[in-house]
């Protein structure tokens, strides 16, 4: 046992190292790519709507066999999320990229706890990219819905297609730890011994360090999979727990001002007070609980019922009727000098527009003659010149026939 136990630590610590060398690398191409997308934003623009569009292909030809997008990818997105803006609804790589996301969530398998890790970034990428416009994303608030009920170990009971498979280790990875907490507290004068034993030894100090430095991080995580060992630790357990939460978190900031707050999240309240587990992460689960019922609350007490909008009805213009005693036709007799003085002045702008309008069309009648009468004296003009020209040249060509005759007859004496 103890052979198999250095050989593990010293393959974690090898993994680690190999991990370590790969993330020193993505930590240093993110302040060159800025530089080459401010410079080429065509350019940077089409490869990653090529990566996204071959991502998507991929996903909808065989989304069971594909699985969860690779550490390369997770990163790939996360750089587009900090290159493009993503307050637009229209933008041709963030809108793609939000809609991978979601397809992702909603149609990949979750086999192991990688998969939790993974699915845990790409939840990141969307609040990340909606935290200035706080759109609304149904599979990012039904996954992690549903990502905590299976894993507590009840039955899912949202409407999203989410695929949890029935072999997988993420079915009531949660339950087992409230289990092994209340293990626990019953047996810690067995483990209290157990400490003291160790303590005096010299070799279990050495495979307590080798512990320490061989754990890895969430990011470590994305390059495992699900079949790795690390993901059978209680400690990784936990750590998914640990994120999950902190996402549900995150997710209950953003829509704390959804009118259907309660019909979204007060599900959860009942499910993550059942969740035992240490003191730190149990205060961890306490505060989200109470967040969440905080928002409950307000949402409830500011909520108004549905009212039936009544619109007045509009009062019909009412005309006083006018009447003269003594009407004779063809003859206005009012007694409104300002509505006679009005008539007049119509009468007036009437005639002067119709003198206008006369005057307009003598004037358009005389140009377009003018215009006819220049164009046709052109037309002379050039007719006479060119008839001139051509008689000109009919003269010289007499003439120069007549001295080619005459030469040609000297000649000939």
């Amino acid at each position: 046992s103890s052979s198999s136990s250095s050989s593990s630590s010293s393959s974690m610590l090898m993994v680690s190292k190999l991990i370590d060398k790969r993330l020193s690398y993505i930590e240093v191409f993110p302040q060159a790519l800025h530089e080459l997308s401010a410079q080429l934003p065509k350019l940077s623009a089409t490869i990653f709507r090529e990566n996204f569009s071959g991502m998507m292909l991929s996903l909808s030809s065989s989304s069971a066999a594909a699985g969860f997008p690779t550490s390369e990818q997770l990163f790939m997105m996360q750089l587009a999320a900090t290159l493009f803006p993503t307050s637009d609804f229209k933008h041709n790589v963030t809108v793609p990229m939000i809609h991978l996301i979601a397809h992702f969530l909603t149609t990949c398998p979750i086999r192991g706890g990688r998969d939790v890790f993974a699915a845990n970034f790409l939840c990141r990428i969307l609040l990340f990219s909606i935290q200035e416009s706080k759109r609304y994303i149904p599979e990012l608030t039904g996954f992690i819905t549903e990502l905590i009920l299976v894993g507590v170990g009840q039955d899912n009971s949202t409407t999203l297609p989410c695929v949890f498979e029935e072999k997988s280790s993420v079915r009531g990875m949660w339950q087992g730890l409230s289990d092994d907490n209340k293990k626990k507290k019953k047996n810690d004068k067995n483990k209290k011994n157990r400490k003291e034993i160790r303590k005096k030894t010299s070799n279990g100090e050495k495979k307590k360090k080798k512990g320490a430095s061989t754990t890895l991080s969430g990011l470590h995580r994305l390059f495992l999979q699900n079949n790795h060992q690390e993901f059978t630790r209680e400690e990784t357990s936990l750590a998914a727990l640990r994120v999950t939460l902190r996402t549900l978190s995150s997710v209950v900031d953003i829509y704390r001002d959804l009118e259907t707050f309660p019909e979204l999240f007060q599900a959860l309240i009942p499910i993550l007070s059942k969740i035992s587990i240490n003191q730190d992460d149990q205060d961890l689960v306490m505060k989200l609980v109470n967040k969440i019922q905080a928002g409950v609350k307000r949402c409830l007490e500011t909520r108004l019922p549905l009212i039936l909008k009544v619109i007045k009805p509009k009062q019909i213009q009412q005309f006083n009727p006018e009447i003269t005693d003594n009407f004779q036709p063809g003859k206005d007799k009012d007694n409104d000098r300002e509505r006679v003085e009005r008539k007049k002045l119509q009468k007036k702008i009437k005639r002067e527009k119709k003198h206008a309008m006369r005057a307009l069309q003598r004037d358009s009648v005389f140009i377009a003659r003018e215009r006819q009468r220049v164009a046709a004296q052109q037309a002379n003009e050039a007719a006479r010149k060119r008839k001139r020209i051509r008689s000109e040249m009919e003269r010289e060509m007499a003439d120069t026939n007549v001295h080619a005759f005459k030469s040609r007859k000297k000649r000939g004496q």
